[in-house]
């Protein structure tokens, strides 16, 4: 099955619908899974009920999934290694690393389509090739090698070499043809975070409506927290710690594109960084501050970085804070719809879109709706509470989004803030992650990317 098709194995089929983001632009890619290719039903939406049932102890089989249902811990700490079986112009060992000459069939099947932009795509994959080995299903982005995206792709590629974090994608592999190149990533996740949180989002909208009901007929509610508002709150922490990771690195990486769609939630509810595209490995500490123009999503991007001047690694910081301010939203209860309608001004037509609904541009409605957030918190809480986030959570969000790249935290000291809202600590966190299974792009492979 080549890479234009969606149907999965196993009477499993599914189906991408992209979709543009009117307010920011974005694509996003919205799924329907159907269990049986000949039902006659219709597809519906993918929800959390399609997959609460799969835990780290779940023992499904992955290659039946179009995600990857293996937890990134247990796949970077097992003793199972992903390869190709062979290379096409030898007969040697089973490598990681394969250039496909022409007219060849390319060695895996997709699942089905997970994410896609200008240049590239990313399929849920299964290498069709294997005799041993990790059969698991995994991420596989194919980058269109044109001439404006070349620089990019051999970029990611570098970047992604020897990242080894419980909440960092891993590269498993690669394969190059003549007009695309191939990279094999795990875990090929069930949703990205902007999903994730939409669903929550829509659970509190429901909540805060039968809450009006019932307070109108003098009968008022207490809120129940939505199930996986638990997990979402231990995410501040783990996502501290994996740019914590990148940037503590001897040579030290810059991700330069932190957003929701960017990071990944499998299906076991593990947190994921991904999307190295843009990113920049450096030297060493003193080369990570720079200027210029660089590409960016202008809606989580630093003013440092929509207008070129000089910025370092806190660059990232603002970015996630960002982030954070939308899992802070949901968190306590409230709507992304909400935040945007009292963050975003509503200014004439005749103003830029993207830059007017661009956090950077409303750093004063942000600490006006943290305050609204502590405020509709404690309406709805006891002292005893411990579901919501606490004050200093929430006024560290606010500083790390501060204009002055000098007032935004330290991730070490956020970590320390984030870990006294996390209920329990993620596993991944409190590990050291194993040595095994670095995964390194061969020489050969970035010779043959570099003259290509």
């Amino acid at each position: 099955m080549n890479p234009h098709q969606s149907a999965g194995p196993s009477g499993v089929q599914t189906i991408i619908r992209p979709e543009e983001d009117p307010e920011s632009g974005e694509i996003r890619l919205v799924p329907r899974i159907t269990r049986q290719r000949n039902s006659e039903s219709p597809a519906s939406s993918i929800n959390f009920s399609e997959f609460e049932h799969l835990t780290a102890d779940s023992p499904q089989n992955g290659s039946n999934l179009h995600f990857s249902e293996l937890p990134l811990w247990n796949f970077l700490n097992s003793n199972v290694t992903w390869h190709w079986k062979r290379s096409f112009n030898d007969t040697g060992p089973p490598t990681n690393n394969i250039k496909i000459p022409p007219k060849e069939v390319l060695p895996y099947s997709t699942y089905g389509m997970i994410g896609r932009s200008e240049n590239t795509s990313v399929w849920a994959m299964q290498s069709t090739e294997h005799d041993e080995g990790f059969k698991g299903t995994m991420a596989l982005k194919i980058c269109t090698l044109s001439k404006e995206y070349f620089e990019q792709a051999k970029s990611e590629l570098k970047n992604l070499q020897g990242l080894r974090h419980y909440h960092i994608v891993t590269l498993a592999g690669t394969y190059l043809t003549r007009d695309t190149l191939g990279i094999v990533m795990y875990p090929a996740a069930a949703w990205d975070l902007a999903r994730y949180m939409e669903q929550i989002s829509i659970e509190n909208k429901k909540t805060i409506e039968l809450e009006k009901k019932y307070h109108d007929i003098g009968q008022p509610q207490k809120q129940n927290c939505h199930k996986f508002v638990e997990k979402l709150r231990s995410f501040l922490l783990c996502l501290c710690q994996a740019l914590i990771y990148l940037h503590e690195l001897p040579r030290p990486v810059k991700h330069k594109d932190i957003k929701p769609a960017n990071i990944l939630v499998e299906a076991c509810h593990n947190v994921v960084l991904a999307d190295f595209g843009i990113s920049k490995k450096y030297k060493d500490q003193s080369q990570t501050r720079t200027d210029g123009p660089t590409r960016h999503t202008i809606r989580y991007a630093p003013r440092q970085v929509v207008e070129g001047t000089s910025r370092g690694l806190e660059a990232d910081v603002f970015s996630l804070g960002c982030v954070f301010l939308e899992i802070a939203t949901v968190v306590t209860g409230q709507t992304l719809e909400n935040l945007w309608e009292e963050v975003f001004p509503k200014l004439p037509e005749a103003e830029d879109r993207k830059v007017r609904r661009s956090y950077y541009k409303n750093l004063k409605a942000v600490g006006d709706w943290v305050e609204y957030l502590k405020e509709f918190r404690d309406d709805r809480s006891q002292p005893t509470d411990s579901e919501y986030l606490n004050d200093e959570a929430l006024d560290s969000i606010v500083s790390m989004m501060s204009d002055d790249p000098k007032k935004r935290p330290g991730l070490r000291d956020l970590s320390k803030i984030f870990r006294k809202v996390a209920r329990t600590e993620c596993r991944s966190c409190s590990s050291p992650v194993s040595k095994r299974k670095v995964v390194a792009c061969s020489m050969l492979l970035i010779y043959a990317l570099s003259i290509h």
